[in-house]
C-alpha cells in the first residue's frame, strides 16, 4: 500500500511538472552559418551536422516518472514481508524545567511534550501491553513448592486435642502417657499401630508393654468386628494372650515359700508351721515355692516350653552362709501355655545346727528370660525335749 502510494505520487508529480514545461515559451532558435564551400573542388563536403537534441527540461518529467515508479516498485516486495509496526509502549515522562544559573538572567518556560497517541490510541496501547504481558506470565512454568508432591499427605492434626497429644510427644517422646495417648489416637483412626518409629525413644522395657497393649486391643476389635455374636472364651482370647504377653514382661517373682510335710500340686501342701527343728539330727523337709511371671517359649515342636533353676541356701539371722543345696534345673514342656508355675526339693536341714534362728533363701532363675527372685523363709533350730 505503501509502494503504491509513492508511485502514485511521483507520477502526479511528474504530470505537473511535464504541464508546466508546456506552457513556458520556447527557447530562441539560433541560427547556424552556412558553411561555405572550399574552393578547392578536390577537397570533400564536410557532413551535415545533426540536429540538436531537445532541451532537457522536456526530458526530465519522463524520466523522473520512470525513476519514481521503479522505487516505488522496488519497495513492494519489501512493504509485503515487513510486519505492521506495533505501537510504542514507552510512556515519556515531561521533561524538567532546567536550573537556573548565575549568569541567566531568565529562563525559557518549558515547552509542554505533544502526546504521541490520542487517549483511544493510548487505551489500545495500555491493552496491547496487558495482553503481551499475560501472553509472557503464560509462557513461564510454574513453580510449585516441594509440599505438593505430597498434597494428598497429612500435614498435622487439624482437631486441637489431636495437636495436644501430638505436642506431648514431641516435647517428651520418653513420656510414656503420652505414647500411650498417641497409640491409642492411631488406634481409633485405624491407622497402623503400634507405630514403632514414634516409641523409639521408650526403653526397651516400656516398648515391648505398650506394643503387647496395642496389639491386644487390636486383635480384640478385629475379633467382634469380624463375629461380635461370637462366644465370650473366643472374645476374650486377644485380651488373655495379652495378659500372658504382659506377664511375660514383668518382673519375675517368687509368690510363696513354704517348708512342708507333703506337696500334691499347685496351691495343695501340708505345711510345717511353725518351722522348728530339734537340733542334734537331720530334719527332712520339702520346699515348696510358686513362680509368677515366668517366660515360656515355642519349641521347635511348637509346645510351650519353661527354663527354671532353683537353688536353697540357709544363713543365719547376721547373713552368714552355713548350708548350701545344689542346684536344680527344671524344664517343663507344654501343649498350652502354663499359666502357674510351682516347684518343690526335698532338702536336709544338718544336724550340725546349733540352737538359733536361720533364713532359709530360695533362689529361681528364669533361663529363658535371663531373670533372678529371691524369697526366704525363717526356721528355728530347737534343744530336743527330754524324754
Amino acid at each position: 500500500m505503501i509502494a503504491r502510494r509513492i508511485a502514485g505520487i511521483g507520477v502526479c508529480l511528474g504530470a505537473l511538472v511535464f504541464a508546466g514545461c508546456q506552457t513556458a515559451s520556447a527557447p530562441p532558435s539560433v541560427e547556424k552559418p552556412a558553411t561555405t564551400p572550399q574552393t578547392v573542388a578536390a577537397a570533400p563536403t564536410t557532413a551535415p551536422i545533426a540536429a540538436a537534441p531537445a532541451d532537457s527540461t522536456a526530458v526530465l518529467p519522463e524520466a523522473l516518472s520512470q525513476k519514481t515508479a521503479a522505487y516505488a516498485q522496488s519497495l513492494e516486495p519489501a512493504a509485503a514481508t515487513k510486519p505492521p509496526p506495533k505501537p510504542s509502549a514507552v510512556q515519556w515522562e515531561t521533561p524538567k524545567p532546567p536550573k537556573a544559573s548565575a549568569n541567566t538572567a531568565a529562563v525559557l518556560p518549558a515547552t509542554p511534550a505533544t502526546p504521541l497517541a490520542s487517549p483511544a490510541d493510548s487505551a489500545q496501547v495500555a491493552s496491547l501491553a496487558e495482553s503481551a504481558k499475560s501472553n509472557a506470565l503464560n509462557d513461564v512454568p510454574s513453580i510449585a513448592p516441594e509440599s505438593a508432591d505430597f498434597a494428598h499427605s497429612v500435614v498435622g492434626p487439624a482437631d486441637p486435642f489431636e495437636q495436644q497429644i501430638a505436642q506431648r510427644v514431641r516435647d517428651n517422646p520418653a513420656d510414656m502417657s503420652a505414647q500411650l495417648d498417641n497409640q491409642l489416637l492411631a488406634v481409633l483412626r485405624d491407622d497402623s499401630a503400634p507405630q514403632l518409629s514414634s516409641i523409639s525413644a521408650l526403653s526397651s522395657e516400656d516398648r515391648e508393654l505398650l506394643s503387647a497393649l496395642v496389639d491386644g486391643l487390636i486383635n480384640f476389635r478385629t475379633g467382634i468386628r469380624q463375629d461380635n455374636n461370637m462366644l465370650l472364651s473366643k472374645k476374650i482370647r486377644p485380651l488373655l494372650d495379652m495378659a500372658d504377653r504382659l506377664r511375660a514382661e514383668a518382673e519375675l517373682s517368687v509368690s510363696t515359700v513354704a517348708l512342708c510335710t507333703r506337696v500334691d500340686g499347685f496351691g495343695k501342701y501340708d505345711m510345717i508351721d511353725p518351722p522348728n527343728f530339734p537340733a542334734g539330727r537331720d530334719n527332712p523337709a520339702i520346699v515348696y515355692c510358686e513362680i509368677e511371671n515366668f517366660d515360656s517359649k515355642l519349641n521347635d515342636q511348637r509346645q510351650w516350653e519353661t527354663k527354671l533353676t532353683q537353688d536353697v541356701t540357709i544363713f543365719t539371722e547376721t547373713g552368714m552362709l552355713v548350708w548350701k543345696d545344689k542346684s536344680r534345673d527344671v524344664s517343663d514342656i507344654c501343649r498350652n501355655r502354663r499359666h502357674d508355675f510351682f516347684m518343690y526339693d526335698l532338702i536336709k536341714l544338718p544336724a550340725d545346727l546349733s540352737i538359733g534362728r536361720y533364713i532359709v533363701k530360695v533362689t529361681i532363675v528364669d533361663r529363658t528370660a535371663n531373670r533372678i527372685a529371691e524369697k526366704t523363709v525363717p526356721v528355728e533350730i530347737v534343744a530336743q525335749e527330754a524324754q
